[in-house]
């Protein structure tokens, strides 16, 4: 008799089908923090011209992709336009003072972005649905409008400006132009002696990037504990005016005493090498006698430790002695 089985298998294929949409799904929630069962935020922001906005075009807090343009309508009776966006939980909070500006984005992603700023943390917050008017937000400036800003003579002017340039960088210099350039550029253009220049722009490039490396100090932190003491020094001096006020007048008066001597210091300075000159033989002389000086000092070490001794000793002598040389013995000898 068969036992009946009431539920079926799962193959290997379905189970790795199963794990591999879970995976996405993780991956998904993880990094675009947009899920499909959740009503995302909305903000809406009135922008004098949003023509280089479009559609899924990124919504940054401090450079952080937080959400997407969700749509872009024409505001009626003007030539404003109203941006929807989308915006994920890291944007949240964003309060009533908060702005949003139209950027370019780098090179290489092209299109524009709209960078958001929250607002501050003491203003009320708006909720789903709140709209930013068009006096907290900036639209980029279009070459279109900076042209007709320009008047024609304005714009001779920066056309002569960039043709002056042109010749500069790729004229080449009149007789007697280059007389004290360095031999190298004579007779180039700028152009070529800007070229030239970058032959060598590796090798300084790296030096100055040594040189930012030490300012950044040792241990973590160096360069600020350096910018805070430097603070605290110069805080000290601000207290004590008067006294920073007087040394400075000592020190002028100091440097006034020096260049009246200025003859006798400079005979002094001339005069200095062949002083230490003298005094470092003097030194090498000095140096040389204290070996036998030391080993005088030791061997006369034990007699030193005896003298106590014998001038203890000597003290009964002293005291027989003195009635022998009286007036009564010896007539006073």
């Amino acid at each position: 008799m068969r036992r009946y089985q009431g539920r079926r298998n799962v193959t290997p294929f379905a189970a790795g089908m199963i794990a591999l949409v879970i995976l996405v799904v993780a991956l998904y929630a993880a990094f675009i923090h947009n899920y499909p069962w959740t009503n995302p935020y909305e903000l809406k922001a009135t922008f004098a011209n949003a023509n280089n906005l479009a559609i899924n075009s990124p919504v940054r807090v401090a450079g952080v992709a937080v959400g997407k343009v969700k749509s872009i309508e024409s505001k009626s009776g003007s030539s404003a336009s109203v941006v929807t966006m989308a915006l994920n939980d890291a944007a949240l909070p964003i309060h009533k003072d908060a702005e949003a500006k139209i950027r370019p984005r780098i090179f290489l992603e092209g299109n524009f972005f709209v960078d958001l700023k929250p607002g501050s943390p003491g203003e009320p917050t708006l909720s789903s649905g709140g709209d930013l008017p068009i006096t907290q937000t900036f639209a980029p400036v279009q070459i279109d409008q900076i042209l007709s800003v320009l008047q024609a003579s304005p714009r001779e002017g920066a056309r002569r400006l960039i043709q002056g340039y042109g010749d500069a960088l790729n004229g080449k210099p009149r007789p007697g132009e280059d007389r004290l350039a360095d031999p190298a550029t004579k007779g180039k253009t700028a152009a070529q002696s800007l070229n030239d220049s970058l032959d060598n722009a590796v090798p300084a490039l790296r030096g100055v990037s040594q040189v930012n490396q030490a300012f950044l100090g040792v241990e973590p932190h160096d360069l600020s504990k350096l910018i805070r003491s430097t603070g605290q020094t110069a805080q000290i001096l601000a207290k004590h005016e008067d006294s920073l006020k007087g040394l400075i007048t000592n020190f002028n008066t100091t440097a006034a005493a020096f260049a009246s001597q200025a003859t006798a210091l400079r005979t002094s300075i001339r005069l200095l090498p062949g002083v230490l000159t003298a005094a470092d033989r003097t030194l090498l002389h000095l140096n040389e006698s204290f070996p036998p000086l030391r080993q005088f000092s030791r061997d006369i070490l034990p007699g030193v430790h005896e003298t106590p001794a014998t001038v203890a000793a000597s003290f009964p002598w002293i005291a027989q002695a003195r009635p022998l040389v009286s007036q009564a013995e010896l007539g006073g000898l």
